[in-house]
C-alpha cells in the first residue's frame, strides 16, 4: 500500500476465451437484442468538457435527480450513471498508476425512489448495489440493470458511493473512491427533468458522529448552476405479440364476461420448486439511513425471487422491494427514516422480517425470521 493511505490500483488481467465459445456467446446476445430491445426514456448526456461534482471534496453521501420518462416503455430498466476518475492525477504516488489500464473496485448503490407531490423523495421503488472494476484514470460508465422493474412516469434516481470522510458509511481511508467524480449535464435530451432548475437531490454527509444522512431535495441553484446528474434510463416496452392481442381483442360487456369466462384453472408448483426467500444470518447490521439483511434466493420454477421484503422494528413497518437472481445470496437495504433515532436508543434491539416471494403460479410464499440488529 502507498504511503499515503491509498488502495492501489490493480493492473487489468488477459482473458482468453475460445473462439467458439465467443461465437455462440455473440449469437445468444443478438437473440436476446432483437426479442427484447429497449428504448432510451431518458437521457441528459454530459458535454465532451463536462462539469463534474466529487463525492470527497462536497461531503455527498447520495446524489440524484427527478426525471420525468418519454415514451411508454417502462420495464426492466437499465440505468447508466457517467463518472470520470483522476485516481492517478496531480501528487498521486501509487506504484499502479505507472501501468497503464490499471483498474481499482467502487461499490456503489443506485436507488429510485417514487416522487411525492411536493417533488420529495417518496417510497423506494429499487435499489441495487453493484462492485464496478473502474480505470484509474477516464470518463467511464456506471450500469445498473433492474430486472422486474416497472418504473412510473416520474421518478427520483440517485447514486451513492463511500469515500474516506464522505458517505453513508465512509471508509476513513484515502482511497481511488476519492478521486471519482460524477458528471453534471444540463437540460435532457430526453424526457424531462422539472427540477432541472432548481436544485438537486443530495445527501450530505453529517459531521456528527452519529448523525445520518438525509437524502432530500436541496434547492441550491446557484451551487449546482442549474445541472444535475448525468442518468440515461433505458427500458422495455410491453412484448408485442401481447400489445396486438390486447388491442384486437373485443370489447366485451358484463353480460358476454359471465356467460363465456371459462374456468380458471390455477397452476400449482410443487413446494419443492418454489421460489422462496431465506434469512441466511441471526443478524442484520444498520448503516447509515437503513438496515442490511442478508437473504438467499432458492428454487427452481423462476429465475429470480420478485417480492417485498418487511421488517418491523420498534412498533414500525418498513419495506423494501427485491429481485435476486435463483441460487444468489446478497443484502437487501431496508430504509428506517427517521425510526433509526428510535432503534439508537436501545440497547438490544431486535428486528422482525418477513418475505414475501411472488410465484409464476399460486399464492406467494412468505418467510419470516427475528433478527439481532447491531
Amino acid at each position: 500500500m502507498a504511503s499515503d493511505g491509498r488502495q492501489p490500483c490493480h493492473p487489468p488481467r488477459a482473458i482468453r476465451i475460445p473462439l467458439l465459445a465467443l461465437a455462440a456467446a455473440l449469437l445468444t446476445l443478438a437473440a436476446l437484442t432483437a426479442t427484447a430491445s429497449a428504448e432510451v426514456v431518458y437521457d441528459n448526456p454530459p458535454a465532451a468538457e463536462a462539469e463534474t461534482l466529487n463525492f470527497e471534496e462536497t461531503g455527498t453521501a447520495e446524489l440524484g435527480a427527478l426525471v420525468r420518462l418519454d415514451g411508454s416503455a417502462r420495464l426492466d430498466p437499465r440505468v447508466s450513471v457517467r463518472v470520470t476518475a483522476d485516481a492517478c492525477g496531480e501528487g498521486a504516488i501509487d506504484p499502479a498508476c505507472a501501468t497503464p489500464g490499471s483498474t481499482f473496485a467502487l461499490p456503489a448503490t443506485l436507488s429510485v425512489y417514487a416522487a411525492n407531490a411536493d417533488g420529495s423523495p417518496g417510497a423506494l421503488l429499487a435499489r441495487q448495489t453493484q462492485t464496478f472494476q473502474l480505470l484509474c484514470e477516464g470518463a467511464q460508465t456506471l450500469a445498473f440493470d433492474l430486472p422486474g422493474t416497472t418504473l412510473p412516469p416520474e421518478s427520483i434516481i440517485s447514486l451513492a458511493f463511500d469515500t474516506a470522510t464522505a458517505g453513508y458509511a465512509p471508509t476513513g481511508l484515502a482511497g481511488p473512491a476519492d478521486a471519482v467524480d460524477v458528471a453534471l449535464a444540463g437540460p435532457a435530451a430526453v424526457g424531462v427533468n422539472p427540477r432541472a432548475a432548481e436544485g438537486v437531490y443530495r445527501a450530505a454527509t453529517s459531521v456528527e458522529p452519529a448523525g445520518a444522512p438525509v437524502f432530500g431535495f436541496e434547492a441550491a441553484p446557484a451551487t449546482w448552476e442549474g445541472r444535475q446528474p448525468a442518468f440515461t434510463v433505458e427500458a422495455a416496452a410491453a412484448p408485442a405479440p401481447v400489445a396486438a392481442a390486447a388491442a384486437a381483442a373485443p370489447t366485451a360487456t358484463a353480460t358476454t364476461l359471465s356467460v363465456s369466462r371459462p374456468d380458471r384453472r390455477e397452476f400449482r408448483i410443487p413446494p419443492s420448486k418454489r421460489m422462496t426467500l431465506s434469512f441466511t444470518r441471526g443478524t442484520a447490521r444498520i448503516a447509515g439511513p437503513g438496515v442490511l439483511v442478508q437473504v438467499r434466493c432458492t428454487g427452481s420454477s423462476a429465475a429470480r425471487c420478485i417480492g417485498t421484503l418487511s421488517l418491523t422494528a420498534a412498533g414500525a413497518v418498513h419495506k423494501a422491494p427485491y429481485s435476486i437472481g435463483k441460487g444468489r445470496r446478497q443484502y437487501v437495504v431496508v430504509p428506517l427514516g427517521s425510526d433509526l433515532e428510535l432503534l439508537d436508543g436501545l440497547e438490544a434491539a431486535r428486528a422482525t422480517v418477513t418475505a414475501s416471494t411472488i410465484q409464476v403460479g399460486g399464492p406467494t410464499v412468505t418467510t419470516k425470521r427475528a433478527l439481532k440488529l447491531k
